[in-house]
């Protein structure tokens, strides 16, 4: 028997089968608002939590900033390094280059028993041959008519030579002082005399206590502070 009736205001169906009480198969009045605004508040509910995940996993305009400054900053320190060691190799190159230079003159006068290109008993230093210096030529030219040039360690590759000068890394002769005097003193005595040459008029003036002294004017001769290249063997 089924029966409709008010109690409270509120509409209920009640079934009775067989003495069991049975299960409402509907929402009240009162239940079916308050289930249509939770399926109404959850999709809202799911938008605002999806953002606040989405905000979280997101790199803010600060973070990013702080991520290229820190690129940047690697890479300078980076680059830094590589114009380091390449300095470095150029000047060891260099180096090599003075001290074969040196060991080859030191055996053309233990062969000959002369320095090469020796004409006097006075010291000299053979640079381009402007400014007071002997032209670098004439060393080398009395080497390479040695016939015994082959056992004086010269080394030398393509580039190596310009105008018959024996020049260093960055294509300018090397100054070469050689005591000729027998005093064991010697004086590198040079300017960069050639107008071509940003370092033009670069000056080395020094006494140095030795048979044969080697100079590279280096990266930079313009700069006062900037490092000569000298190649002692002992």
């Amino acid at each position: 028997m089924l029966t409709t009736g008010f109690h409270d205001g509120i509409v209920a169906e009640v079934s009775d089968l067989g003495g069991r009480g049975r299960r409402k198969a509907a929402f009240t009045l009162i239940e079916l608002p308050a289930v249509s605004r939770n399926r109404r508040a959850a999709p809202a509910h799911t938008t605002r939590a999806g953002r606040a995940g989405n905000s979280k996993n997101a790199f803010t305009l600060i973070e990013l900033l702080t991520v290229v400054l820190i690129i940047a900053i690697l890479m300078s320190l980076i680059l830094t390094g590589v114009v380091a060691l390449r300095r470095h190799a150029e000047n060891v190159k260099t180096l090599g280059d003075a001290q074969n230079l040196e060991h080859a003159i030191r055996m053309y006068q233990n062969e000959h028993t002369v320095w090469p290109g020796q004409n006097s008993g006075e010291d000299k230093t053979y640079y381009d041959g402007a400014g007071g210096t002997e032209d670098q030529t004439v060393i080398m030219a009395a080497m390479f008519d040695s016939p015994r040039r082959m056992t004086l360690g010269l080394d030398l590759r393509d580039g190596d030579l310009v105008s018959g000068r024996r020049v260093d890394h960055w294509g300018r002769p090397f100054v070469v002082a050689i005591d000729q005097d027998g005093d064991g003193m010697v004086t590198l005595d040079a300017t960069i005399s050639d107008l071509g040459d940003p370092a033009v008029g670069a000056t080395i003036n020094t006494n140095i206590r030795r048979k044969v002294a080697i100079m590279s004017w280096g990266r930079d001769p313009a700069d006062p502070a900037a490092r000569r290249v000298f190649g002692w063997i002992y």
